[in-house]
């Protein structure tokens, strides 16, 4: 289990559905998702959380969001059960050839377990 910095990634390309993070079997995750903008220009992203291999549209927990030129966006307090991925999208721009973002996942993982009662408790 890890706690504090779950996952860095830099997105290469615009629009495409980049995989962040997967929270491991038998936990579950409390989370904050960052993504920077490094570039000179206003970018719009998606930030998605979903339990199949790819983003669905129900997926998308924010959509199209503007994000200013060397600003950040964070989703804070963003819960993710066992197996279940988060992925990051930065829509298609005419400027800038790439799209100089980045994201940082932080926060815990904790065991997916319900606690057991003590034998002989009544």
């Amino acid at each position: 289990m890890a706690n504090g910095r779950l996952a860095a990634i830099n997105i290469n390309n615009f629009a495409t559905d980049t995989l962040v993070y997967t929270v491991p079997e038998d936990i579950y995750t409390m989370m904050n998702i960052t993504v920077c903008n490094r570039s000179g220009f206003d970018r719009t992203i998606r930030i998605a959380v979903t339990d199949l291999a790819t983003p669905q549209i129900t997926d998308w927990i924010e959509y199209n969001v503007n994000l200013v030129a060397g600003g950040a966006y964070e989703a804070s307090g963003v819960v993710a059960g066992p197996g279940q991925t988060v992925w990051v999208h930065v829509v298609t721009s005419a400027q800038g050839a790439t799209p100089d973002c980045n994201v940082v996942i932080t926060g815990f993982e904790q065991p997916n377990v319900v606690p057991q009662p003590e034998l002989g408790a009544t």
